[in-house]
Protein backbone atom coordinates (compact mmCIF):
# COMPACT_ATOMS: atom_id res chain seq x y z
CA UNK A 1 0.00 0.00 0.00
CA UNK A 2 1.49 3.34 -1.01
CA UNK A 3 0.47 7.02 0.52
CA UNK A 4 0.38 9.39 -1.88
CA UNK A 5 1.64 12.73 0.31
CA UNK A 6 0.03 15.27 -2.70
CA UNK A 7 -3.20 13.73 -1.41
CA UNK A 8 -3.30 15.00 2.07
CA UNK A 9 -1.97 18.37 1.30
CA UNK A 10 -4.27 20.08 2.02
CA UNK A 11 -4.79 18.70 5.69
CA UNK A 12 -1.13 19.49 6.01
CA UNK A 13 -1.35 23.17 5.34
CA UNK A 14 -4.27 23.82 7.15
CA UNK A 15 -2.84 22.48 10.44
CA UNK A 16 0.66 24.40 9.39
CA UNK A 17 -1.62 27.78 9.07
CA UNK A 18 -2.90 26.59 12.08
CA UNK A 19 0.15 25.79 14.03
CA UNK A 20 1.53 29.20 13.14
CA UNK A 21 -1.40 31.54 14.33
CA UNK A 22 -1.11 29.65 17.38
CA UNK A 23 2.44 29.68 17.92
CA UNK A 24 1.82 33.77 16.90
CA UNK A 25 -0.67 34.16 19.81
CA UNK A 26 1.40 32.15 22.17
CA UNK A 27 4.88 34.38 21.83
CA UNK A 28 2.49 37.76 21.69
CA UNK A 29 0.89 36.33 25.25
CA UNK A 30 4.08 35.95 27.10
CA UNK A 31 5.17 39.28 26.16
CA UNK A 32 2.33 41.00 26.88
CA UNK A 33 3.02 39.71 30.92
CA UNK A 34 -0.81 39.53 31.82
CA UNK A 35 -1.14 36.65 33.99
CA UNK A 36 -1.61 33.41 32.32
CA UNK A 37 -4.85 32.19 34.65
CA UNK A 38 -7.10 34.14 36.34
CA UNK A 39 -10.75 35.01 36.91
CA UNK A 40 -11.04 37.76 33.72
CA UNK A 41 -8.38 35.43 31.05
CA UNK A 42 -10.98 32.46 32.40
CA UNK A 43 -14.30 34.96 31.36
CA UNK A 44 -12.72 36.22 28.38
CA UNK A 45 -11.51 32.40 27.18
CA UNK A 46 -15.09 31.36 27.93
CA UNK A 47 -16.93 33.94 25.88
CA UNK A 48 -14.37 33.34 23.24
CA UNK A 49 -15.00 29.67 23.28
CA UNK A 50 -18.54 29.94 23.15
CA UNK A 51 -18.30 32.42 20.15
CA UNK A 52 -15.84 29.84 18.11
CA UNK A 53 -18.59 27.08 18.27
CA UNK A 54 -20.96 29.17 16.84
CA UNK A 55 -18.80 29.98 14.26
CA UNK A 56 -17.38 26.51 13.33
CA UNK A 57 -21.32 25.41 13.39
CA UNK A 58 -21.84 27.84 10.93
CA UNK A 59 -18.96 26.41 8.25
CA UNK A 60 -20.28 23.49 8.87
CA UNK A 61 -23.85 24.34 8.08
CA UNK A 62 -22.30 26.03 5.44
CA UNK A 63 -20.82 23.40 4.02
CA UNK A 64 -23.26 20.47 4.87
CA UNK A 65 -25.72 23.02 2.54
CA UNK A 66 -22.97 23.13 0.12
CA UNK A 67 -22.58 19.82 0.16
CA UNK A 68 -26.47 19.47 0.35
CA UNK A 69 -26.81 21.42 -3.06
CA UNK A 70 -24.56 19.91 -5.11
CA UNK A 71 -22.58 23.19 -4.86
CA UNK A 72 -19.84 21.46 -3.75
CA UNK A 73 -17.92 18.40 -3.06
CA UNK A 74 -15.31 18.22 -0.62
CA UNK A 75 -13.26 15.23 1.04
CA UNK A 76 -12.90 15.06 4.70
CA UNK A 77 -9.12 16.02 4.33
CA UNK A 78 -10.25 19.11 2.69
CA UNK A 79 -12.80 19.92 4.76
CA UNK A 80 -10.33 19.36 8.13
CA UNK A 81 -7.36 21.71 6.37
CA UNK A 82 -10.60 24.24 5.88
CA UNK A 83 -11.89 23.86 9.80
CA UNK A 84 -7.99 24.11 11.31
CA UNK A 85 -7.94 27.26 10.59
CA UNK A 86 -10.94 28.94 11.02
CA UNK A 87 -10.91 27.13 14.59
CA UNK A 88 -7.74 29.09 15.62
CA UNK A 89 -8.42 32.47 13.60
CA UNK A 90 -11.85 32.47 15.56
CA UNK A 91 -10.54 31.93 18.87
CA UNK A 92 -7.28 34.18 18.64
CA UNK A 93 -9.89 36.85 17.55
CA UNK A 94 -12.68 36.34 19.74
CA UNK A 95 -9.96 36.25 22.26
CA UNK A 96 -8.11 39.77 21.26
CA UNK A 97 -11.74 41.09 20.89
CA UNK A 98 -12.86 40.65 24.24
CA UNK A 99 -9.88 41.21 25.90
CA UNK A 100 -10.36 44.99 24.43
CA UNK A 101 -13.43 45.23 25.43
CA UNK A 102 -14.40 45.93 29.20
CA UNK A 103 -16.26 43.11 30.73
Amino acid sequence: MTVDIFEYMPLIIGMEIGSLIALIYIIRRKKSGEPEHDERTEKVTGKAARSTIIVLMLVFLTILGGELLSLIKLEAIEMLAIIFPILLISMVGFVSYYNSKEL
